[in-house]
């Protein structure tokens, strides 16, 4: 049974999404100290292609969790740097295969370089054990289905599971 019992309100040190924020902030920040010349989605992109080969942009952009008009200008960027190809599906001429090249290949290597000396930093900072607690968390935050609200106030969340819910 699920408690609906009212919060306390928080305090805002103790509020989700403004920890979530300056969480995200400090990293963006970090990035683009380390990684200049490629964001996080884009990194993420790359990473994609590479994991799974060359993709139509649909599914890439649910991979790498970009949405559609974002992910447009964002393989633009990448194809004008010569770091991805777009070509029209010879069987669908409406979809876009996306590739990465082999500049794009080695622009990545060294971006997941930059990018594990982040991770690592981060890691220093939790501890091996709850850094891979953390990312797991995020994991299940970042796949979390959003639902209407049974109330209609607005997008809900998953009813909680487990102990003490």
């Amino acid at each position: 049974m699920t408690n609906t019992t009212p919060r306390p309100r928080p305090r805002l040190e103790e509020a989700l999404p403004h920890q979530l924020r300056r969480a995200g902030q400090a990293w963006t920040a970090l990035w683009q100290q380390r990684l200049p010349d490629l964001t996080s989605p884009q990194f993420a992109v790359l990473l994609a292609l590479d994991d799974h080969g060359s993709l139509d942009q649909s599914a890439l952009g649910a991979l790498a969790a970009v949405d559609r008009s974002t992910l447009t200008v964002l393989l633009d960027r990448l194809e004008a740097r010569g770091l991805v190809t777009k070509e029209m599906d010879p069987a669908n001429r409406r979809r876009r295969i996306v590739a990465l090249t082999e500049t794009g290949r080695r622009h990545l290597t060294a971006a997941v370089e930059e990018a594990g000396r982040l991770h690592a930093r981060v890691e220093g900072l939790l501890g091996e054990e709850r850094m891979r607690d953390l990312v797991e968390m995020l994991r299940v935050l970042g796949d979390m289905p959003v639902r209407p609200d049974p109330g209609g106030s607005g997008p809900g969340l998953p009813e909680p599971e487990g102990p003490g819910h």
